[in-house]
């Protein structure tokens, strides 16, 4: 079974490839190609970033030996903001490269 901490790293990996690319492709004058790599070069350590985040949620969240107590008592609303906004951001990457 594949990690949360594999997946990221491969995100993470993939990154760099999309500076890679950038970087040749700038140094060919292909300047839309060299923006759009930078693009991804970017967002991609920001969704492993946010899949990492989200890990501990799945034992957290359901089950008081992961905190120490009731889910309940330990979270709040920041920490609930914190997961739908990562969980979006995630989504949305997924969605817009596999559809886009």
């Amino acid at each position: 079974m594949v990690t949360t901490r594999q997946e990221a790293e491969w995100w993470l990996r993939a990154g760099e490839r999309d500076l890679l690319s950038a970087v040749g492709l700038h140094q060919l004058s292909i300047f839309e190609g060299t923006a759009f790599h930078c693009q991804q070069a970017a967002e991609k350590p920001e969704v492993a970033t946010a899949c990492r985040r989200l890990d501990h949620h799945y034992v957290d969240a359901r089950y008081p030996n992961g905190v120490g107590g009731p889910p309940d008592d330990f979270y709040d609303e920041a920490i609930a903001d914190l997961a739908l906004t990562d969980c979006r951001l995630v989504q949305g990457f997924v969605e817009a490269n596999l559809h886009g």
